[in-house]
């Protein structure tokens, strides 16, 4: 399967992420192996990966939770060597303006009064030091696993860099219980996801890494689905009531 990256991807950080791929693989990390890559211009790439023929799960019931779960352990403590690094991404993104996400998430009405809830959220980790010695996938949402044989296989994962698990397992939480392509979890596999976030991390990065992944959300996918975006809010503000209840 052929992936080309027309930006984003350059050289030396192209080969650090081949050459940590192939560790993790080697230590059982389930996903798909890169056949072939190359650098183009503008810090562009081509990656021919593995294909993995198995289905795209719309929703995380219990079995498939604890096989996520033990393949996200494997990324616990592998200390990449690469300069990308999501801990430093996500905490910016959150409190210093990283890639205009909360001046977008402002300039919206339907945005604006969640990301004031955001910042109450999360203001208690202001200063925290986010744990950068795991390995982290940066977008493991449901469409970018396949189940095959009742296991989990990880794609599309050219910006795996280090940091802190918890973005991934929080990814998977906020993108399941408030994205409107999926489908909710059960209560009890959302309080799994919680549990796991909390014990790894502690209740700053968890927030922290969840307010990142809802500004994602609604920044990136409101691009392309806009007319949703008010629905989408209202998913996030419950979820938040969840949360904090």
């Amino acid at each position: 399967m052929l992936k080309w990256h027309k930006g984003y991807l350059p050289e030396a950080q192209l080969h650090a992420t081949a050459r940590l791929f192939a560790d993790a693989r080697s230590h059982g990390w389930p996903t798909s192996a890169w056949l072939l890559y190359a650098p183009l211009p503008n810090d562009g790439a081509y990656i021919v990966e593995e294909y993995v023929d198995g289905e795209r799960p719309r929703t995380i019931d219990e079995p498939l939770v604890e096989r996520l779960l033990a393949a996200v352990n494997l990324q616990a403590g592998t200390r990449p060597e690469t300069t990308q690094d999501w801990s430093r991404y996500i905490y910016r993104c959150v409190f210093e303006g990283e890639a205009g996400l909360a001046e977008r998430m402002r300039a919206r009405p339907e945005t604006a009064v969640l990301q004031l809830r955001l910042e109450a959220l999360v203001a208690p980790a202001r200063g925290l030091a986010l744990p950068v010695d795991d390995l982290v996938h940066g977008d493991m949402v449901l469409n970018n696993i396949v189940v095959r044989d009742g296991q989990p296989v990880l794609l599309d994962a050219a910006h795996a860099g280090k940091g802190t698990r918890v973005y991934d397992l929080a990814t998977l939480l906020v993108e399941t219980s408030v994205g409107r392509e999926y489908v909710p979890p059960a209560p009890g596999v959302r309080l799994r996801l919680e549990q796991e976030c909390l014990a790894v991390a502690g209740r700053g990065a968890f927030v922290v890494s969840v307010a990142c992944r809802m500004m994602h959300l609604l920044v990136f996918g409101g691009v392309n689905w806009g007319d949703d975006v008010p629905d989408s809010v209202r998913r996030c503000h419950a979820f938040l009531d969840e949360l904090e209840s």
